[in-house]
This record gives C-alpha cells, sequence and structure tokens, in this order.
C-alpha cells in the first residue's frame, strides 16, 4: 500500500515516511525527495518535517551519517519550535516525585489486600527502550493480554487534581492520598481496564511515560507489577531524536533537552529502585534481553507468577494489532542491528553526550 502510495502522490510527505521502516530508499528516492524540499509549490511546514525526518532515516540507511544528521537536525529544530516545552520544570516534577513518594511515604497503610488485583502489568520506561518488545514478549503468552499504550493512569491522576482541590497537584496530592482515596483510585484503574482483558489472568499496560506513577501504582495497586526497561543511554536518545512522534516525548526534540530528561529520568528510576518492593519491580536491560532471549523470557514470565509457555520466545508470530513506533520490528525475530549504534554516531551527538555527562544516576 505505501509503495503504491509513493508511486501515485510522490508528494505526500505522510507516504514517504510511513514507509520508511518498511521499503528501501534507492537513490533516486532519495533525490526525488531532496527535490521535493525545493518544490513549486511549497509542500506545507508539517511535511517539510516529514520529508526532513525521513531523508534522515533514508540517509542513514544508505551510510552517509553526515546527511542523515543534517535532516534530523533540521526536522528536530522545526518541530521544537512548534511546542512547549519547559525543560527546568521537567527535571523538577522528577525530583518532586521521587521526594514525595519517600519510603517512609511508601510504607504507609494502602489499600487492604482484598483490593490487591494482581492482573496489571506495567511496563515502563523510556520511550524506545524495548518497552514494546517486553509486551509482545509476555502478550504471546496465552494468559496475557497486551493492552498497548494506556493514559488511564495519568487520566485519573489528573481527574483527582481536579476534584475540588484546585491548589493540590501530582505528586504533592497523590503522596499525601488517604489510604482510602489510593483504594478509590485503584478500583478505577482496574474498572476501566479489566474489560478489556477478556478473562486473561494479566493485562500489560505499556506506557513507558508511567514510570512517574511508580510509587502511586505501589500504593494504589499493590499487587500490581512493574517491569522496568531500560537500555544504553546513547542507543535509547539516538532513537528517540530520530523518531518524530505523533503526541507527548516533548523532550525528544532537542539534543540537549533530551540528554538532560534522560538523566532525570535515571535518577528517579534508581529511587524507585531502592523504595519498591522487589516482588513488584524489576529491572530488564534491553541488551541482557537480546544476548539471552530466553533466559531473560524466562525471568519476565515467572516475575509475572506464570508458568513459561515457549510461545513467549516466537512473540514474531503473534498476530495482534501494535500500534506503536517499535510495530514493524515486533514483527522480526530479536535482532542486535541496533545495539551501539549510539556510540558510533556519537559525534553527531555531542549536545546529547554532554547533557548525559553532566551527571550520572546512582546504579
Amino acid at each position: 500500500a505505501f509503495a503504491d502510495a509513493r508511486r501515485r502522490f510522490p508528494r505526500s510527505a505522510s507516504a514517504w515516511h510511513g514507509s520508511v521502516d518498511l521499503l528501501p530508499f534507492a537513490p533516486e528516492d532519495r533525490a526525488r525527495l531532496e527535490a521535493l524540499l525545493e518544490a513549486t509549490p511549497p509542500l506545507s511546514a508539517d511535511d517539510r518535517t516529514l520529508v526532513h525526518f525521513t531523508l534522515g532515516a533514508a540517509w542513514l540507511g544508505a551510510g552517509d551519517a553526515a546527511k542523515a544528521f543534517t535532516h534530523f537536525a533540521e526536522g528536530n529544530r522545526r518541530k521544537r519550535a512548534t511546542i512547549t516545552y519547559d525543560a527546568d520544570g521537567a527535571e523538577a516534577r522528577l525530583a518532586r516525585i521521587a521526594e514525595a513518594f519517600s519510603e517512609e511515604c511508601l510504607g504507609r497503610a494502602g489499600p487492604a489486600p482484598a483490593d490487591a488485583s494482581e492482573l496489571p502489568v506495567f511496563v515502563v520506561g523510556m520511550p524506545r527502550s524495548g518497552t514494546g518488545l517486553v509486551e509482545q514478549i509476555l502478550a504471546s503468552h496465552p494468559a496475557v493480554h497486551g493492552a498497548g499504550e494506556l493514559p488511564v493512569m495519568r487520566q485519573l491522576v489528573e481527574e483527582m487534581e481536579l476534584a475540588g482541590r484546585p491548589a493540590a497537584a501530582f505528586p504533592e496530592l497523590m503522596a499525601a492520598a488517604p489510604p482510602d482515596d489510593l483504594a478509590a483510585l485503584g478500583r478505577r484503574y482496574l474498572e476501566r481496564v479489566s474489560g478489556m482483558a477478556g478473562g486473561s489472568a494479566r493485562l500489560v499496560d505499556k506506557m513507558p511515560l508511567n514510570f512517574p506513577y511508580a510509587g502511586l501504582i505501589a500504593m494504589a495497586l499493590p499487587g500490581a507489577r512493574i517491569v522496568h526497561c531500560h537500555r544504553d543511554a546513547l542507543d535509547c536518545c539516538l532513537s528517540n531524536y530520530t523518531r518524530l512522534y505523533m503526541e507527548d516525548n516533548l523532550f525528544s526534540y532537542d539534543l540537549g533537552e533530551l540528554g538532560r530528561f534522560y538523566r532525570a529520568y535515571e535518577r528517579l528510576m534508581a529511587h524507585w529502585r531502592r523504595v519498591l518492593p522487589p516482588e513488584r519491580f524489576i529491572d530488564l536491560r534491553y541488551e541482557d534481553l537480546v544476548d539471552d532471549p530466553e533466559g531473560q523470557a524466562r525471568r519476565l514470565v515467572a516475575f509475572c507468577g506464570l508458568p513459561w509457555d515457549p510461545a513467549c520466545l516466537d512473540f514474531h508470530r503473534t498476530r495482534r494489532p501494535v500500534a506503536m513506533a517499535s510495530a514493524v520490528q515486533l514483527r522480526r525475530p530479536i535482532f542486535r542491528d541496533a545495539v551501539g549504534r549510539g556510540s558510533a554516531l556519537a559525534g553527531h551527538l555531542a549536545p546529547l553526550v554532554a547533557a548525559l555527562s553532566a551527571g550520572q544516576a546512582p546504579r
């Protein structure tokens, strides 16, 4: 369909961009796209951004990193100019979350054990850290339903913020919430997602940016499990910078801001690692999963309290809708192509390298 669209509508930036992970880009295709940037009538602003991201990926695939990052830089510059993002505020918010959800706070009495449903499995982390792969592995298990990227937890927090407490906001609002409020939030979450499970024992909520809510999840849903996916910082950030998202991920369009956000994310995850119960929270490194798929898949399934099923290793054969940036990759067996790309291209990522090096999170 994309090949047909590219042929019939050669000025369609969406057709070219949508095919970037699916179809090869011949030299004449790259030339056609370069010419499209100078064409009359001119492309719309949004279409120009799409073409720059597409050419970045096409030139990177052709082995010309210099040309690729010229286009990535322009595409990201153009996208960044259209959004409002406060890098200082984002860093401060993640630091406030760690402060609010202290070990003492997390030790407070929460919902009664009767409310401790084991249905939810939250897969969190930075975007492009392997969360999609982990969900696909779990969703290949006959007792698991992969629900994709659900905005439910964020919506519930926003509703609590608006519910008659105009001066209160997350994290302070929920960190200080009484047990009854936490139990009510947990019940509302389960009410909204249980119907999706279709009788499955586990439901995977793969919203990477739920990671700030890990402490709240542990308090409101004490039976839930949290899988934190992480990956080499340069590889992960490179994958974000070279991707044009439909929404969210506002931190990804400037290399310096991206590095600052990643560093703040690592600090918060180091906090969760210290204070959350290990039977409810695990780390899973993308590189470990690539090197030892069966060992890590078995560890993941066991953590979810399920018996092993070999279908988890044939995740790429699992027929289910996947609406995320990694949809194409999940149709392939595990591969190592993306490991180490950040280091190989570090010369084009200087502001990112500097931001990541400005401070290291404790491990």
